[in-house]
């Protein structure tokens, strides 16, 4: 009898401080003892321990790692923004268990033309370089012509100006399916307004909203395969599909908003030190997209002969391929040539609206991923020069 209570008193005492939900029986002498407790749940603290060590390893730097900080100040050219000058300023670090740099760019840029813009870019890693969240503010002030909002209004070389005021604000979480493979959703808001315009750019904007803000959620799909093997060395394909729907309710929109672009890059080495380029780019917008954020032909990137956004529509189809040549330790020399086109449902499509579009130009490679641009490009009518950072694609 004394055994059994104090059998009684000890699991009393074990279990006096758990709020007791669980029986269990045990069995002494043939007699049955029936008690109650709980549990201590184990896998919440080995939850809260895996958590914490992960936050732990992401927020400190590896063993013997610092962190990379890098101020570089350059000048550039284009034709919409004249001579401007760009200070860079790049943070580079490792974290525990991420072999890849998180980085976090800041971009100031002013120009004799009286633009200015800041840009602040981020991209972080997850999980050894399977998930990335890359995040992305942008402000600028840009003096703009605008030759018209339809295609044959824009043939002409009339013009009007007017400064855009631009704010915009992104988020984008990207996970890699396999090694080739990418599946990303994003979310945008963005303000833009047209100030300072001249006569001419009133009568083509006409009664048009000169404001539009709101916000945007899309979905990213990519294929990622191509890779660098040293200065104009590269090989592969990259593919990406871009969607953004842009609801009425959210905007000062009267209609929903969707877009889509579509981008195709192959990098194909052809004899020594050569390298074949093309690139493909297509965008889509619906009927009622305001006309601010409507696509444009003409860029430092893709269409290079031409003023930016020289012409303007809904839907906007381009392409171009440029061959490569490496000549002298760092220096390559280029020279490309491609049509593109932009039309809008109310035009009436031909082959007239086939915009040709042929240029060369030289690279100073600083490093396989950077490099400094010069190129001279030629459109119908027109040319520009542009004087920037890295290849066009």
């Amino acid at each position: 009898m004394l055994k059994r209570l104090l059998i009684v008193a000890i699991l009393s005492i074990a279990t006096y401080s758990l709020s007791a939900q669980q029986y269990e029986e045990v069995i002494v002498d043939s007699d049955t003892l029936r008690y109650r407790y709980t549990p201590t749940d184990q896998t919440s603290k080995n939850t809260i321990s895996t958590f914490g060590q992960r936050l732990y390893n992401y927020t400190t730097l590896e063993e013997g790692e610092r962190i990379n900080f890098s101020v570089t100040g350059t000048p550039a050219y284009s034709a919409n923004l004249g001579w401007s000058l760009m200070a860079i300023g790049d943070i580079q670090y490792r974290t525990r268990n991420i072999s890849q740099p998180q980085s976090l760019q800041i971009c100031a840029t002013a120009s004799l033309t009286g633009y200015y813009g800041l840009d602040i870019d981020g991209i972080n890693i997850f999980s050894r370089g399977k998930h990335r969240l890359s995040y992305s503010l942008k402000a600028h002030s840009t003096p703009t012509k605008i030759y018209g909002l339809d295609f044959a209004t824009s043939a002409q070389n009339s013009c009007g100006s007017y400064t855009n005021n631009m704010y915009v604000a992104s988020i984008c979480y990207t996970t890699l399916l396999s090694q080739r493979y990418l599946l990303g959703a994003h979310l945008d808001y963005r303000y833009e307004k047209a100030d300072k315009l001249d006569s001419y750019a009133s009568t083509i904007i006409c009664d048009r909203n000169k404001r539009y803000y709101g916000g945007g959620v899309g979905a990213t799909f990519g294929i990622r395969n191509s890779r660098t093997e040293g200065i104009n060395l590269k090989r592969g394909i990259d593919i990406t599909i871009d969607t953004t729907f842009r609801p009425h309710f959210i905007s000062n929109n009267d209609s929903d908003i969707l877009q889509i672009n579509l981008l195709f890059d192959y990098y194909q080495p052809l004899w020594k030190n050569a390298l074949l380029a093309i690139d493909i780019y297509g965008e889509y917008n619906t009927k009622n997209t305001p006309w601010m954020l409507r696509a444009e032909l003409g860029d430092n990137y893709r269409m290079r002969g031409y003023y930016p956004g020289r012409y303007n529509g809904n839907t906007l189809i381009t392409g171009q391929l440029e061959l490569r040549q490496l000549i002298w330790q760092s220096l390559v020399i280029a020279a490309w040539g491609g049509v593109g086109s932009v039309f809008s449902p109310e035009d009436n499509f031909d082959t007239s609206k086939i915009l040709p579009n042929y240029g060369a130009g030289i690279r100073w490679h600083l490093n396989t991923d950077t490099a400094i641009r010069f190129d001279v490009g030629f459109g119908r009518g027109c040319y520009n020069f542009i004087l920037g950072l890295n290849e066009a694609f």
